[in-house]
């Protein structure tokens, strides 16, 4: 028999969001799973203040991803705190940007890099100094900015 945090986990393989659960699996802090008392709107919210009280942006994240499946506006400030939790959250949550936690995001090369490739598709110049601070984002971002480039040379070309 499964635990609630097994399910969980196998829920979501081989979903949108197994590379979050591979973050989460990676992540002490993550590992964490909050348990609902049932499926009231009070519940709901008696679970996202908890949350909120423990001030942890990756437990946070976790939460949306396992219990509640879907964007919690509330639980944003906190998610927008950590740039691997902001990055994940735009690109598997909101599936768009996430403009409370660009800043954060734009403090970490690859989560600069993978929000520009993923998320924005297009250049970022607000992550480009954390970007520039390591070898291989500088690289990667450069090899997806020619490839856009490349792109648009083709469609103009048509």
């Amino acid at each position: 028999m499964l635990s609630g945090n097994e399910k969980d986990i196998q829920f979501w393989k081989n979903k949108p969001f197994d590379q979050f659960v591979s973050f989460i699996n990676a992540n002490a802090n993550a590992s964490k799973m909050y348990e609902t008392t049932g499926e009231t709107a009070a519940d709901k919210q008696q679970l996202i203040n908890k949350i909120i009280q423990q001030g942890d942006p990756v437990a946070a994240f976790n939460s949306v991803i396992t219990q509640f499946r879907a964007r919690v506006v509330e639980l944003e400030p906190l998610i927008a705190k950590d740039p691997e939790c902001a990055y994940e959250y735009a690109k598997n949550v909101i599936k768009g940007r996430f403009p409370a936690g660009e800043k954060v995001i734009a403090s970490n090369p690859k989560c600069a890099y993978l929000y520009a490739k993923y998320v924005i598709q297009q250049r970022w110049p607000e992550g480009e100094k954390a970007i520039a601070s390591d070898p291989k984002c500088t690289k990667d971002y450069k090899e997806f900015l020619k490839s856009i480039d490349d792109r648009l040379i083709s469609k103009m070309l048509r």
